[in-house]
């Protein structure tokens, strides 16, 4: 063998250890986020059984109070009783019967107004495991609450077939919103989004803050068709009632799909919505890749639907009848 075939082969060798060895840093790496995923989610699990246990401790107190106070109710009940049968009644034996309800009275408020300090403690506690999932400014879902939805709802899809449509909404040139009015009014403007898009959708869909000025709907039972007609809607809806409009990424998830193709797909139709002049729909078609652009009238989206989506006892072929928007 000459010197340049075992130099070769001492490299091809070192390569494939190089690669062998990448492969398992990554694979370890990958391993031990999803270790720490699950070690912060038992943690959580166990953060939330405390507060359950502390509830229940909180509720047996209370019950044991006013089990405790009742016979001390009965008591003076019947001594008012034998007070009103007595042809002359006394002031004075009123007054001690009084004093004696008094510190049962006093004994029980006490214990209640304990209770409520624990009860706000825990109050608390349980707002805090909501703000893990909800964006503050907005008051939908945030990033976090989508991710972990997207993965169950795709998932659930490649398992029984069940539809799933996801919807990515931009602003359009929101930053001029916040240079010539200022973050206040920005800020503003993303609260009356949201408060739209919760109106605008079914108790089963998610709405969630995407990142910035981007908003995603996550649509499951539903088809790609009737994402277009609720989408559409929506985008009619923001251009009447706000200062601003919207560009909309459209795509459905596949067979096999993962949520990660599911939102290339659905901002690849974002971009080119975007890019074909906004305030528009764009939709991805999926395995073909072709983008096309839907432009309906209100009447149009609201009739060409065919087949109901419920969920909850809503449509997605029915017009949100009410929109909360803040001036």
């Amino acid at each position: 063998m000459t010197f340049l075939e075992n130099w070769s082969s001492s490299l091809s060798t070192t390569l494939l250890a190089a690669v062998a060895a990448l492969g398992y840093i990554v694979g370890r790496m990958r391993h031990r986020k999803e270790l720490e995923r699950r070690a912060n989610g038992r943690q959580e699990i166990m953060r939330a059984r405390i507060v359950a246990r502390e509830l229940e401790g909180i509720g047996n107190q209370l019950q044991k109070a006013l089990q405790a106070h009742i016979p001390a109710v009965n008591k003076f009940s019947s001594q008012l009783s034998r007070l009103e049968q007595k042809p002359q009644v006394s002031w004075h034996e009123l007054c001690d019967r009084a004093d004696e309800m008094l510190k049962p009275i006093l004994r029980l408020s006490s214990q209640i107004s304990q209770a409520y300090s624990e009860l706000l403690q825990q109050t608390a506690d349980l707002a805090s495991f909501a703000e893990l999932r909800t964006d503050p400014l907005t008051g939908v879902a945030n990033r976090r609450a989508f991710d972990e939805s997207l993965a169950t709802y795709v998932s659930r899809q490649s398992r029984y077939g069940e539809p799933l449509s996801l919807a990515i909404l931009d602003i359009d040139f929101f930053k001029q919103v916040n240079d010539a009015h200022g973050h206040v009014q920005g800020d503003r403007v993303l609260q009356n989004l949201a408060a739209l898009l919760r109106g605008a959708v079914r108790d089963c869909d998610l709405v969630a803050r995407f990142g910035g000025e981007e908003f995603v709907l996550l649509m499951p039972q539903t088809e790609l068709h009737a994402a277009c007609s609720l989408t559409e809607r929506i985008r009619a809806s923001v251009q009447q009632l706000l200062p601003v409009t919207v560009s909309v990424g459209l795509a459905a998830a596949a067979d096999d799909d993962t949520p990660e193709h599911l939102i290339a797909r659905a901002d690849a139709a974002l971009y080119q919505a975007k890019g074909a002049g906004r305030n528009r729909v764009c939709l991805h078609e999926g395995s073909s890749g072709r983008i096309v652009g839907i432009n309906l009238n209100n009447d149009q989206a609201t009739n060409s639907i065919g087949d109901q989506v419920t969920c909850e006892g809503a449509t997605h072929d029915e017009p949100s009848t009410s929109v909360a928007v803040r001036s």
